[in-house]
């Protein structure tokens, strides 16, 4: 079954090639199906690919079907690792640039490679949901950071 997205796309580019029903139907009976709800998510991702080679221009297609699809374009990674070197820089982790990486790679390794010792990946290997999974355990280190910090100027004063 098509995600909502997919379904949306699709009758996005229905609407913007100014096509009639029947045409429509017939681009359907390709796939084998009278309505855009019954096809799979394949399907509705080669009838999106189908639009689009018949002129169509989507503003932008979703993240997570990009994602899905494989066509992440390197560059996205960036931002993430930008985020990693800044949370690194909140904990007190930052030294020269190298020195810096190998501390994210020793965390890549750690989360994801524990068991094996032998392989050694570089956090700019990392696919973007492991990525993620990094900024969040920062983020959570970042915050018991801060909650150490602000009981320790709570100290307890005498109440008189």
């Amino acid at each position: 079954m098509p995600t909502h997205a997919q379904l949306a796309m699709i009758h996005i580019a229905k609407k913007s090639l100014a096509m009639n029903d029947d045409h429509y139907r017939a681009a359907l009976e390709r796939f084998g199906v009278q309505s855009s709800k019954d096809l799979t998510d394949r399907q509705a991702d080669e009838l999106i690919d189908l639009f689009v080679g018949w002129g169509w221009q989507p503003v932008h297609r979703p993240a997570r079907q990009a994602r899905r699809a494989g066509k992440v374009p390197p560059g996205d990674k960036s931002r993430y690792l930008n985020k990693i070197i800044k949370l690194l820089d909140v904990l007190g982790r930052l030294g020269d640039g190298e020195a810096l990486l190998a501390y994210a790679d020793g965390i890549a390794h750690e989360m994801f490679f524990r068991d094996q010792p032998n392989v050694v990946l570089p956090v700019e290997h990392c696919t973007i949901p492991q990525l993620l999974k990094i900024i969040q355990a920062l983020e959570i280190h970042v915050r018991r950071l801060r909650g150490r910090e602000t009981s320790a100027s709570r100290k307890c004063r005498p109440c008189f």
